[in-house]
């Protein structure tokens, strides 16, 4: 049981720095904001609007980072929008704003209870590779410290997750999530 109870604080505790290390305002307001595409590989943008649900799984977005599109990151074949918002390092923890939308719903390739189907954040200059911070808990296996998706829909959800801390002189890195061209994102510190 005292198992249990830890693993469920860690759990509590890990989201709660998670969520407000990205929101970066006690009293976030919705904002609208502008993407550009930093991919290489096509040619997008997006201009998303940030707004505030009651669920706080949204939160006042300043800027979209880089956005690209994809035809094989779902399994049906449809296209999918990747947009970056941020990524936060910290000389504790490093956090990652995203999203993942598509036109009609479908499965998400990418979970909670499946941490290696996260994003990687890649220093271009070392080749070191960071994946999400995982924790395990009561049930079997492994969880990543982020937002959990079950679909991939026409509306944003905004996805947050954990990583390690970065180099201190790094000020970019790649992001990589399989079946989307990498995104050089800067870092914010």
């Amino acid at each position: 049981m005292k198992r249990r109870n830890a693993a469920v604080t860690i759990a509590a505790l890990s989201t709660v720095v998670a969520l407000s290390a990205c929101t970066g305002s006690d009293n976030p307001q919705p904002s609208s904001v502008s993407a550009t595409n930093t991919s290489h590989g096509g040619s997008s943008s997006a201009s998303p609007t940030a707004s505030v649900p009651p669920d706080l799984l949204n939160y006042k977005i300043d800027q979209v980072a880089a956005t690209a599109k994809s035809t094989t990151f779902l399994s049906n074949r449809a296209s999918a929008t990747l947009s970056v918002a941020s990524v936060r390092a910290t000389p504790d923890t490093t956090v990652v704003t995203f999203w993942v939308t598509t036109a009609t719903p479908y499965a998400s390739p990418i979970s909670a209870s499946r941490p290696e189907t996260w994003p990687k954040l890649v220093d271009a200059g070392t080749g070191n590779s960071y994946g999400v911070n995982i924790f395990t808990g009561s049930q079997p296996g492994a969880y990543c410290v982020c937002t959990d998706v079950n679909m991939i829909e026409p509306t944003r959800r905004v996805l947050t997750a954990q990583y390690p801390p970065l180099p201190t002189g790094l000020s970019q890195v790649t992001f990589r999530l399989t079946g989307f061209p990498d995104l050089k994102i800067p870092l914010t510190r």
